[in-house]
C-alpha cells in the first residue's frame, strides 16, 4: 500500500474517530449530551476542513442537517442564517463579480491601474495592488480576483522573459497575491468571510454593521496594510535587473480594444450599486438586498450583461458554505458553548486592551495554521466577540483583530489564493517564507502602532 493511501486512511480515521469519541463521553450536568453532540459534529467539520477529507462546501451544507438530526438544534435555528443578509451579500457579489470578469471590465481596470502607476518593477507592482484596491469592494470572491491578477502577472513575466523563480518574476507574482489578500480586509464586500464574520458578530451585538460603518473602521487602515505588504515585497525581493512593462500592458489593452457597450453598462450598474451600498446609512436598505437586486438587474435585457445560461456556470457553492458555517456560532451560543469557550480563553486573553489585542492576534495566527479563513471565522468569531463584550470592549473590536490574525500565511495550503499563485511555478517556498514571515511580524507592529490607536479613536477600545 502506498504512502499516499496510508495518509488518506489516517486522515479519514482521525476525522471520524475523534468526533465519535467525543460523542461517547458521559454527560454531566454542565457538559450535557447536547453539548457533546455539538462538539462532535463541529470537530468533525473542523477536521474535515483541516485534512480535506470532505469538500468545504459539502461540510457547509451538511452541518445544519447534522445538528438537527443529532438533536442539537431545531430546523428554525439551524437554517436561520438563510433568513439573514449574509448569504445574499455573498450570492449577489458572486454574480456581480462574474459580470465584471465576463465583460472584461475587471481586467481593464487592472491594466489601467498598472499603466497609471508606470512600468518599472516597483511601479508595476504598485499598479497591480492599486487595481486590487479598486475592484476589492465589488468582487467578493477571492478566487475570481486572483484569477484575474494571476493571468496579468504571468502575462507580464512571459512577455518580459522573466524566468520562473527569478527575483523579478517572484516579485510580480507576490504583488498579484498582495493585490487580492490585502484589500480583502478593507470593505465588508471584499471577501466572503467579511459578511460571515460580521453576521456572527451581529448575533452577539444585536445589530448588523452597515457597509459605511465597516469602511469607516477598516478602509483607511486596510489600504495602509495592503501597501505595507507591498513594501515587504520591495524590501526582500530585489529584481536582477530593472524592466519596463508599459509596452506589454499597452499591447494587452490594445488586444481588448475600446471599452465595449457591455463594459459601459456594467460600469454604470456597478457604480449605482456601489453608491447605494455606500449610502446604506441614509436609505436604510440592507446591502444584501441591494446586491441581490443588482445581480438580478444584470440579467434584464437592455440593462444587464448576463444571460440566463451563464448562471448555471457560476460557482455559487460558496454561499452554501457560508450559510452552513454561520449556524455554528448561533447554535453554540444558544446551548451555552460560547460561554464555555469564552471562559476557557478569557484567562489567556484578559489584560489591558492592547495586550488583549495582541493576544487575540497571536491566537489567530496560530489557529490559521490549521484552518482556512472561512473555517476559522465560522468557529471562533462568536466566542471572540463574547470575550470582547465581557471585557467591556466594543463587540466589533476583537473581531477586527482576529481577521488580521487569520490573514497571515506561511504555507500555500493555508489559503486558496496563495496556493493558486504558487501553482504557476514562478515562486519558491523560500520566497514565500522571505515575504510572509516578516509580514506576520510587521502586522503585529502595525496593529499595535497604527490599527489599535485608530480603532481606539472610534471608540472600539474605550
Amino acid at each position: 500500500m502506498t504512502t499516499g493511501t496510508w495518509k488518506t486512511k489516517a486522515k479519514w480515521i482521525a476525522t471520524l474517530a475523534i468526533p465519535l469519541a467525543i460523542a461517547l463521553i458521559p454527560p454531566t450536568p454542565v457538559y450535557t449530551k447536547v453539548i457533546f453532540n455539538f462538539f462532535a459534529i463541529t470537530v468533525w467539520a473542523m477536521l474535515s476542513w483541516v485534512f480535506g477529507t470532505v469538500p468545504e462546501i459539502v461540510v457547509g451544507f451538511l452541518l445544519p442537517v447534522l445538528y438537527i438530526v443529532a438533536g442539537v438544534a431545531s430546523p428554525v435555528d439551524a437554517f436561520s442564517p438563510w433568513t439573514g443578509n449574509v448569504p445574499w451579500i455573498v450570492f449577489g457579489g458572486v454574480i456581480l463579480g462574474n459580470v465584471m470578469m465576463n465583460t472584461g471590465l475587471a481586467k481593464r481596470i487592472a491594466f489601467r491601474s498598472i499603466l497609471f502607476a508606470g512600468g518599472t518593477y516597483k511601479r508595476t507592482l504598485a499598479g497591480m495592488v492599486l487595481g486590487g484596491l479598486i475592484i476589492a469592494p465589488i468582487i467578493p470572491t477571492v478566487v475570481g480576483k486572483i484569477a484575474i491578477f494571476s493571468i496579468i502577472a504571468v502575462s507580464i513575466c512571459q512577455a518580459l522573459n522573466l524566468e520562473p523563480k527569478s527575483q523579478a518574476a517572484s516579485g510580480v507574482m507576490m504583488a498579484a497575491f498582495m493585490a487580492v489578500a490585502g484589500p480583502k480586509l478593507s470593505y465588508l464586500t471584499s471577501g466572503a468571510d467579511n459578511p460571515l464574520a460580521m453576521g456572527l458578530v451581529a448575533k452577539v451585538s444585536g445589530s448588523m454593521i452597515t457597509w459605511g460603518e465597516y469602511a469607516l473602521h477598516n478602509a483607511f487602515i486596510g489600504i495602509l496594510y495592503t501597501f505595507m505588504g507591498l513594501l515587504i515585497v520591495y524590501a526582500v525581493i530585489k529584481p536582477e535587473k530593472e524592466f519596463d512593462s508599459v509596452d506589454v500592458i499597452k499591447a494587452r489593452c490594445a488586444e481588448m480594444g475600446p471599452m465595449s457597450v457591455d463594459e459601459r453598462k456594467t460600469a454604470l450598474l456597478l457604480g449605482t450599486i456601489f453608491l447605494l451600498v455606500v449610502t446604506d446609512f441614509l436609505h436604510r436598505i440592507d446591502i444584501g438586498w441591494i446586491m441581490v437586486i443588482g445581480a438580478g438587474l444584470a440579467f434584464v435585457p437592455g440593462i444587464g450583461t448576463m444571460k440566463s445560461d451563464q448562471l448555471g456556470k457560476m460557482n455559487v457553492s460558496v454561499v452554501f458554505f457560508v450559510a452552513g458555517a454561520m449556524c455554528i456560532g448561533p447554535i453554540a451560543a444558544k446551548i451555552g458553548v460560547v460561554k464555555i469557550m469564552a471562559n476557557l480563553l478569557l484567562p489567556l486573553l484578559k489584560g489591558t486592551p492592547l495586550y488583549t489585542t495582541m493576544a487575540v492576534y497571536g491566537f489567530a495566527v496560530v489557529l490559521k495554521l490549521f484552518l482556512t479563513p472561512l473555517a476559522a471565522t465560522a468557529m471562533f468569531i462568536t466566542p471572540i466577540t463574547e470575550i470582547a463584550v465581557q471585557l467591556g470592549l466594543h463587540p466589533y473590536s476583537l473581531g477586527y483583530v482576529f481577521k488580521y490574525g487569520i490573514d497571515q500565511y506561511i504555507f500555500p495550503y493555508e489559503y486558496a489564493v496563495l496556493l493558486y499563485i504558487y501553482s504557476f511555478g514562478y515562486l519558491t517556498m523560500q520566497t514565500l517564507f522571505k515575504v510572509l514571515i516578516p509580514r506576520i511580524i510587521c502586522t503585529a507592529i502595525f496593529l499595535a502602532v497604527i490599527a489599535y490607536p485608530y480603532w481606539k479613536m472610534w471608540g472600539l477600545f474605550g
